[in-house]
């Protein structure tokens, strides 16, 4: 959902250097989700409470780079 509107922010904060990344995380996702979190809540954890982990992190992952970008910081101090 927000993949509409990412190079449209990444240009207004002339962050476009990392565009092609902020892109390819899509495709990592989609390779790595089913591995690792499948997996994992097949053998380890309930459904739901997988869904509720992978939401926080990605709501985590979010906040900091949004935040990352309106405090004027270096693009690079979100991957740090």
């Amino acid at each position: 959902m927000w993949i509409v509107p990412l190079s449209r922010l990444l240009n207004a904060h002339q962050v476009i250097g990392i565009q092609p990344y902020a892109f390819a995380t899509t495709g990592l996702a989609a390779f790595v989700s089913p591995l690792i979190f499948g997996a994992m809540a097949d053998r380890h954890a309930s459904p739901f409470a997988g869904i509720a982990m992978v939401e926080r992190g990605s709501a985590g992952g979010m906040a900091l780079a949004s935040w990352s970008i309106e405090g004027d910081g270096l693009p690079s101090s979100f991957w740090r």
